[in-house]
This record gives C-alpha cells, structure tokens and sequence, in this order.
C-alpha cells in the first residue's frame, strides 16, 4: 500500500488546528491574556491597561467619582474608556500611577 506524501502532513496539520481550536471552544486556550473580572474581587495589582473604567470601578469596589478624582481623570471621560487609551487623554496618566492611587484610596476603605 502506498501513501501519499501529502497525506501524513496533511493530516498533522488537522489534528493541531483541531486541538486548537477545540480547546479554544472549550475556554482552555487563551492568547488574549484577558480574564474575566469579578465583582468586588479585583486588586489594585491585578489591574490591567486593557480594562476599562468601569471594570476597574466594578473589580476594586471604588465609585466612579472617587476613581476620577484620585486618579485626574475628567469627568468628562466615559467610563467606558480603556485604560491604555486614557494615556492619550490624560496628561502623565499611567496604569502603574493608577495602581498606585486605587491602592492608597482603598486601603482606608477596608481597615474600615
């Protein structure tokens, strides 16, 4: 019985692409590095520039207000917006200076 030479690769290439994309379906393979972001269960370190305010705000318990005014955000700046893109809008912003200012606005908050 002869085989084909296209059929052995052929057949590799359908079996990666396979797994692949069953464990994407599945949610067992991630490349965006994107989590979902819990309800009151997010620290300030866990913080990323893909999120959005309003993610920040749901994650770490913060209110919308006190996240603008800690961080000099305006309040014209929907809290849609995503973090890495409030770089452009805010002069000196920086995730890592947010970080830093929802840390020190929430430890108060939970000695409480």
């Amino acid at each position: 019985m002869k085989v084909s030479p296209f059929l052995i690769p052929i057949v590799f290439i359908i079996a990666f692409l396979g797994t692949v994309f069953a464990a994407q379906r599945m949610g067992l393979w991630s490349t965006s590095g994107r989590v979902e972001v819990a309800p009151q269960q997010l620290a300030p370190a866990d913080i990323k520039g893909w999120m959005t305010l309003q993610q920040v705000i749901d994650g770490v318990g913060i209110s919308q207000e006190m996240l603008y005014r800690v961080t000099g955000i305006p309040a014209s700046v929907p809290a849609t917006t995503a973090l890495k893109d409030l770089e452009e809008v805010v002069p000196n912003f920086s995730v890592t200076a947010l970080r830093t200012a929802v840390q020190e606005a929430v430890t108060p908050l939970q000695s409480r």
